[in-house]
């Protein structure tokens, strides 16, 4: 992959494919916390909604629920991401590897703050 960032963001990437790297992007990205994100891009403050939550993930062990909005990966606010699908990769990464998270859902005032180790995807149902 190759990445193209600007003000901290990723704002493009292209996929050069060739063996070895098609084995490490697997290996970089087979960690999942196990949630399905809104695709469609959205200018919102409230960040991305979580449109599903895989039964038995680390997702759904952490509290997630549909419907809840993802504030902040890592740190980095999803309303300055260029799009949702940036914001997937950010949650895929080295299996065991944590990722922050701050997390809105409605009916609840303060936003919920959590660390979740990533598991394997492909054991995720």
């Amino acid at each position: 992959l190759e990445f193209v960032i600007q003000d901290g963001k990723i704002i493009s990437f292209t996929i050069i494919e060739n063996e070895e790297d098609s084995a490490r992007l697997d290996e970089l990205t087979r960690g999942s916390i196990g949630v399905q994100l809104e695709t469609e891009v959205r200018e919102t403050e409230k960040g991305i909604r979580v449109l599903e939550v895989i039964e038995d993930s680390p997702a759904e062990e952490a509290g997630i629920k549909t419907g809840d909005w993802i504030v902040t990966i890592d740190g980095l606010s999803c309303s300055q991401m260029t799009r949702p699908l940036e914001a997937q990769l950010r949650l895929m990464g080295w299996v065991g590897n944590k990722v922050s998270l701050t997390v809105a859902r409605e009916g609840v005032a303060t936003p919920i703050s959590m660390e979740i180790a990533r598991a394997e995807l492909s054991g995720l149902h």
